[in-house]
């Protein structure tokens, strides 16, 4: 594994660990949308050092994926505030 995957590993953890202090449901929601681009971050990392087309295509899905949910969490947060 490269220093860059390492470097957005760490990041990832710091997100998770922002996640677990917030006070609010939109620090929650940032912090996971940080997350899940780290996610994608090294899922594509991964998918060039393994050369497989397949894995760009998930990591694609599954941005798309945390896009819908996100938008969908904000509109329900925003709704109860």
């Amino acid at each position: 594994m490269n220093i860059a995957a390492y470097i957005i590993l760490f990041a990832a953890f710091i997100s998770g660990l922002y996640i677990i202090k917030s006070h609010n449901t939109w620090e929650m929601l940032l912090g996971y949308s940080s997350l899940t681009v780290k996610l994608i971050a090294l899922m594509i990392l991964f998918s060039i050092s393994i050369r497989a087309e397949w894995a760009i295509d998930a990591a694609i899905a599954y941005m798309m994926l945390s896009i819908g949910g996100l938008m969908i969490l904000a509109y329900f947060n925003s709704r109860r505030s």
